[in-house]
């Protein structure tokens, strides 16, 4: 018969508790199925997934999603010795996501090209910021953002935050109680 899970819409790979056999055989399937995945709408995919991913597996896994108009993506990263995930170019240009959560060993270097016009939640939690223009690059090309999180990730280095949404909602800040933020710049008129 037909292999049901090309057509599924919800992914979800969860490495946390397995072994090292185990997550190989794992990533050697992810590797082998997602080209052969024949929904047309990913509606979400959900990693959770161990530095026995290598970055640039990730990195493909998600390119391989966005090109399959993903609708949601969350993506958890725990790394072990620290080395930070970037994401792949063409996630900042996704016309189809709608929900976008990152946590954990995240670096998000936003690139000069960015729109993301769908997106109407972004949940970021302890994520590494390239540089200072990077999460307000993200923000002003979401017109459509209506529910943001931000927690801080006390390591970080960036210390000045501007979130400038004209269309958001809903608004949760985390700021750790030793991090010494010098700038904070909220404009967001249509909050609730």
């Amino acid at each position: 018969g037909e292999h049901l899970w090309k057509w599924l819409p919800k992914l979800e790979y969860d490495d946390q508790h397995y072994s090292e056999s185990e997550r190989k055989r794992l990533r050697c399937f992810i590797v082998r199925s997602l080209p052969l995945h024949k929904a047309h709408v990913i509606e979400s995919l959900r990693l959770k997934l161990s530095n026995y991913f290598k970055p640039q597996v990730i990195k493909w896994i998600v390119a391989t999603a966005v090109s399959r108009n993903v609708r949601e993506l969350d993506i958890s990263y725990s790394s072990y010795p620290e080395k930070l995930n970037t994401l792949p170019s063409n996630l900042y240009t996704s016309k189809s996501l709608v929900v976008l959560k990152l946590s954990d060993w995240i670096l998000l270097a936003v690139p000069p090209m960015v729109c993301l016009p769908s997106l109407k939640t972004l949940q970021l939690q302890q994520v590494a910021y390239f540089n200072e223009e990077s999460l307000q690059r993200l923000l002003s090309n979401c017109p459509a953002l209506e529910e943001l999180k931000v927690d801080i990730w006390k390591d970080d280095n960036t210390r000045k935050f501007t979130i400038v949404v004209p269309s958001l909602q809903r608004l949760s800040l985390f700021i750790p109680f030793d991090y010494g933020i010098d700038g904070l710049v909220i404009k967001t008129p249509s909050l609730k």
